[in-house]
């Protein structure tokens, strides 16, 4: 969502609270994002400036990001010249979408100085500027060091506080708010569509209809309309906007109302970017374990392939024998010699080398039948792990699909950076998972009894990890899903587990798993001392024996609270 004018000038009026503060740190989280902590006393204020080039934007905010590694460039020299500095003005021109801060700072001399901190945020050319007393370029993110500074061209069209009627005027083929976001300064394409559903027209009127006073006394009442700052979710809660201004086209909208703007600002960033890196993590990890599948699927037909010739292995050990035992005369050159099948009572047709004598071609069938044995065994044991790797991709992709929450997603990007399947992250090594707690879903069974299920990979190792003996297990036969854990009760008896509690156990298995979608699912259970984790498996893979097995129809339940 883009920052209008209106909306920057809100945002920076309430930045006069920074007035008078010492600038007391810089720091860089992203590559396009600069952050300035503001002191006055104990009280820190910490300001975001973004220059995305689709997403520039300034606020306060809360939240406290880590720094990159490296202080880029950028950062480095605002450090340089600004750090210390104290805050003496704010100003955004009305209805542009730029603002300068006013620094009175000490160059290394120690004499006062005054600088200016000019930043654009205009999409797609959003520019950081510092400049000196006399408007040269000090440090910049797109100008040259040295030049003299030149502010943006304002903006064209009629002030909206001075619209009138006769300066409106509607084309046919234009819906009426996009005519007022090309004629109006300082507003976006939420506030035209907002004066225009004010005023009683349809959101995408192409005609004023007779309400030509009405828009334009929406359009006035909007400039001076109290301020009511707003993030918009959507019906998956997912936030879809936010605006200083309360925007009644949008009553389809669920809306977290806040008392200021930035506020509201900080909320949605958070949310909204979090739910995009969310997204571009889901969509980059769809792509690698679709690439990987088909890697290993093809590996897996040619291993398959080797297995089919090294079946042959017992031909050769044949022909050799018979060969050795018959001793045939061939005829020089001969490709071909016949003998009795004593096996079958029947004569064989044996292919030879026509350049060896019959010997030397049963010594070779014997030489080519070691070899296909090992060319089997290893061809058998390579199989068995290209399937294993194809079998955990196919868990992973169906963990992915069911994984609804960002902790989730970030749990399946970490294992797949674990696994090598990801580039590694250095900067944010990974804990102990051993010791984090148990992050899966807790159910209460009917009869009061605790049933746990982990919702990835690492949520079902800590279910084995953490399970008593008699406790039950539980999993979907066969297909990807969720582990099922039943804690044993204080006073189980050798009735333990009870029908009702392991048929809900058993259901809840089904309903996460890849088949959740059949009508009914085979479900395993055993004893919990009889499920392990295989010596190098893969996160998630286990091993379980003495197993039963419940025929269930997938099922839902609430988590216990």
């Amino acid at each position: 969502m883009q920052l209008d004018s209106f909306t920057l000038n809100q945002l920076v009026d309430e930045l006069d609270v920074l007035v008078g503060t010492r600038l007391d740190r810089i720091g860089q989280p992203q590559k396009e994002e600069i952050h300035l902590s503001f002191r006055q006393g104990r009280d820190i204020q910490r300001l975001c400036i973004s220059l995305r080039k689709d997403l520039p934007r300034v606020h306060l905010t809360a939240h406290h990001p880590d720094n990159l590694r490296t202080a880029p460039a950028l950062c480095m020299a605002l450090r340089r010249h600004l750090e210390g500095a104290r805050l003496v003005n704010i100003h955004a021109p009305r209805w542009e979408r730029y603002f300068t801060m006013a620094f009175s700072a000490r160059n290394r001399l120690g004499d006062l100085i005054q600088l200016e901190l000019i930043i654009e945020l205009i999409p797609r050319a959003s520019n950081l500027t510092l400049v000196d007393a006399g408007g040269k370029v000090l440090i910049s993110s797109r100008y040259r060091v040295g030049a003299e500074y030149s502010f943006p061209p304002k903006q064209s069209g009629i002030d909206p506080e001075d619209l009138s009627l006769h300066q409106l005027t509607v084309s046919e083929t234009d819906a009426v708010w996009k005519v007022l976001l090309s004629s109006i300064k300082g507003f976006g394409p939420l506030l035209a569509k907002e004066a225009v559903y004010r005023s009683g027209l349809p959101l995408h009127a192409t005609s004023l209809q007779g309400r030509a006073q009405d828009v334009v006394q929406a359009v006035h009442a909007l400039c001076r309309a109290p301020k009511a700052p707003a993030v918009y979710y959507d019906q998956d809660e997912e936030a879809v906007l936010w605006h200083a201004t309360h925007l009644t086209h949008l009553g389809h909208y669920e809306q977290q109302t806040f008392e200021h703007a930035h506020q509201a600002a900080d909320a949605f960033y958070y949310l909204y970017l979090s739910q995009q890196t969310t997204r571009n993590r889901k969509q980059r990890m769809r792509q690698v374990i679709t690439r990987e599948s088909r890697r290993r699927a093809k590996k897996r037909d040619r291993q398959a392939s080797d297995w089919e010739r090294a079946e042959n292995a017992d031909d050769f050990k044949l022909w050799g024998e018979l060969l050795y035992a018959q001793s045939p005369h061939s005829v020089a050159g001969a490709r071909q010699v016949e003998v009795m099948n004593y096996y079958t009572n029947r004569p064989l047709m044996i292919p030879l080398d026509p350049t060896l004598s019959v010997k030397d071609n049963a010594k070779r069938y014997f030489t080519r039948y070691e070899k296909a044995l090992r060319t089997k065994k290893k061809a058998r044991k390579a199989l068995e792990q290209t399937q294993s790797e194809l079998d955990y991709l196919d868990s992973l992709a169906d963990i992915l699909d069911r994984a609804s929450s960002k902790s989730e997603v970030d749990e399946i990007w970490e294992e797949m950076q674990s696994e090598g399947l990801l580039g590694r992250d250095s900067s944010s090594p990974p804990g102990d998972k051993r010791r984090q707690p148990f992050g899966g879903v807790t159910f209460t069974s009917p009869q009061g009894h605790t049933v746990l299920l982990g919702k990835n990979h690492r949520q079902n190792e800590q279910l084995v990890r953490m399970a008593r003996p008699d406790d039950v297990w539980l999993h979907a036969r066969g297909v990807p899903g969720a582990h099922v854990l039943v804690r044993t009760p204080p006073a189980a008896g050798q009735a333990w587990p009870d029908e009702k509690t392991l048929l809900m156990a058993a259901e809840l298995a089904a309903y996460h798993s890849k088949a959740a979608q059949a009508q009914h699912v085979e479900v395993d259970w055993t004893w919990a001392k009889h499920v392990r984790k295989p010596k190098h498996g893969r996160p998630g893979m286990v091993i379980y024996e003495n197993e039963q097995t419940l025929r269930v129809t997938p099922e839902s339940y609430a988590p216990s609270q």
